[in-house]
Order: C-alpha cells, then sequence, then structure tokens
C-alpha cells in the first residue's frame, strides 16, 4: 500500500497571508482617508451681538462770496489787488456717528489752482453759535457750523510785478470733512 502525505500547512499559510493582507489594506484604508478616526473636539461663541460701522456725512448751506467790504461778488469777475480779501461763508452741519470717530473741517489748499495760487494765503474760521470751534469735530459736537474761508492777496505780492495778470481758480477750491486718528 502507498501511502500519501496530506500536508495542511501551506493552505493555512495561504489563509494567513490573505489575512493579513486585508488587514493591512483596511488599516491602509482607515489612515488614508477611506474612513475617520474620532477626535474631541468642543467649541463656544464668544461674541454677543453684531458690531455696526458708522457714518460721516454732512450737508454744505448755500454759500457766498464777499469782498473785504462785506459786497457780494462774482468770483468770476472780480479783480482782486494786493491788499484785497475774498471771503467764502457757508454752513456746515455734521452728522458723525462712531464710538471713536473723529474728523478735521478744513479747506482743502491743494484744491487751489492758477497762477495766483503762490501769492495768496489762506485761513479757515470754524464757530458754533458765535464760539470758535477746533477741531477735530466728533459725534457729541454734532450739529450746524458757520464756515469762513478768507483768501488774502497780501500787499507783499505787489513786489515787482508778479502777481499781476494772474488768476486763482475759486471754483476749484474744496471744503473737506476727513477722518482723523
Amino acid at each position: 500500500m502507498t501511502s500519501t502525505a496530506i500536508t495542511t500547512a501551506p493552505a493555512r499559510s495561504n489563509r494567513t497571508k490573505k489575512a493579513l493582507v486585508a488587514g493591512a489594506l483596511g488599516v491602509a484604508l482607515l489612515a488614508g482617508g477611506g474612513g475617520t478616526f474620532a477626535s474631541w473636539y468642543e467649541n463656544t461663541t464668544i461674541g454677543s451681538g453684531a458690531v455696526s460701522a458708522g457714518h460721516l456725512n454732512w450737508t454744505v448751506g448755500t454759500a457766498a462770496w464777499t469782498d473785504q467790504t462785506g459786497k457780494t461778488i462774482d468770483p468770476a469777475t472780480f479783480k482782486m489787488v494786493p491788499g484785497d480779501t475774498v471771503t467764502y461763508k457757508t454752513t456746515v452741519t455734521t452728522d458723525l456717528v462712531g464710538t471713536n470717530l473723529k474728523a478735521n473741517l478744513a479747506l482743502d489748499n491743494s484744491t487751489l489752482t492758477g497762477t495766483m495760487k503762490d501769492f495768496v494765503t489762506t485761513t479757515t474760521a470754524i464757530s458754533k453759535g458765535g464760539t470758535a470751534i477746533a477741531n477735530p469735530l466728533t459725534p457729541a459736537t454734532n450739529g450746524t457750523y458757520d464756515v469762513v474761508v478768507t483768501i488774502t492777496l497780501p500787499y507783499a505780492a505787489a513786489n515787482g510785478t508778479d502777481a499781476e495778470n494772474t488768476a486763482l481758480d475759486l471754483s476749484a477750491i474744496k471744503l473737506s470733512l476727513t477722518q482723523v486718528q
């Protein structure tokens, strides 16, 4: 009789290898995003409401130009001579809203154009109810202000003829209300 030996080790070895490969593949899939691992996490809200932006608004009233005698002038036809002063008067009503808002009201001298700009001097006066007001303005000081801009061609400009036949474009000047820190 012939005897045959049955070996079971290789079959068990194949099953073990398959199980190990399947296990490794499962771990690889989980680690690669094929699943999720749980971790602890907490959060809470920290706000107690919404923050809103304020604003910087103003309304500029009707303006008038006068000369040093108080006579109303048309800047387009007025001919200045050394010693003359022209004045711009208007009202400005501010509407400033912002907890820490501050703003300066002033003449923007950078907008003066014309060959006379090198010879004139300018001042801006702000008052409220007859009392001079200093910049900066704040929401607590909202209200209507009288604004007076004075432009003078000083006698010093008469030195020689440099200022003769020059021009200053008054239609280009601007008042500004600018936020400051």
